[in-house]
């Protein structure tokens, strides 16, 4: 779980930035957020899109203002109550995504709309993720972006070989692109549907 944005070189608040999660069930400590970690297993669901019921606390959401060409980037979860669950842990790989509002205020969109990439964490070699084991991801805003206020979203899955078990985690950011370009992105996805359901892996590709 990305609870903290990173840019001008701070790691930010929990939250400030990022769009709250829901709890999966009534924690027994509501200061707890173990329950909001369990990720999304449905590619056709809409939490998907930012994470479990991410659009209720968009408007308490603020906008980072972000250079164009500049680093930014996602933090983890800190959670005391559970030593070893602060980093990024499940195995695959990771990608960026930024949407811009159709019309509109960016509290008000719930990112239904067109995404593109902006960064994917690969392989770091046959038997490593570059994306696992950090608690950190960190990417640059293209350049060519251009400037107004975007979704910025950060996706880290699992693939597994059983149906509707592949695990997704997914937040997002409030950003606010600062640049004078005036290039279009291409290839444009949405999210859901974005994925399907279930593509046959070897397990042991992840070891």
């Amino acid at each position: 779980m990305f609870s903290h944005l990173i840019f001008n070189g701070t790691l930010t608040d929990e939250w400030k930035y990022v769009r709250d999660v829901a709890y999966e069930s009534d924690p027994w400590d509501p200061s707890d957020q173990w329950l909001k970690i369990p990720p999304q297993m449905d590619p056709n669901s809409p939490n998907i899109t930012c994470g479990r019921s991410a659009y209720m606390s968009a408007n308490k959401t603020q906008t980072a203002d972000v250079i164009a060409g500049s680093e930014v980037g996602f933090g983890v979860a800190s959670l005391p109550n559970h030593p070893g669950y602060d980093v990024v842990f499940h195995l695959g790989p990771a990608q960026v995504y930024m949407s811009k509002p159709p019309s509109g205020r960016l509290e008000d969109y719930v990112g239904d709309g067109d995404w593109f990439k902006i960064a994917y964490f690969r392989p770091a070699n046959d038997t490593k993720w570059s994306a696992v084991g950090v608690t950190e991801i960190k990417f640059t805003i293209p350049k060519p972006t251009p400037p107004g206020k975007y979704l910025l979203r950060i996706k880290q899955f699992m693939p597994t070989s059983s149906f509707n078990y592949s695990q997704w985690y997914v937040n997002c950011a409030h950003v606010n692109v600062i640049g004078n370009s005036g290039k279009t992105p291409k290839e444009f996805i949405r999210f859901p549907p974005g994925m399907i359901s279930w593509i046959p892996v070897s397990r042991s590709f992840f070891s």
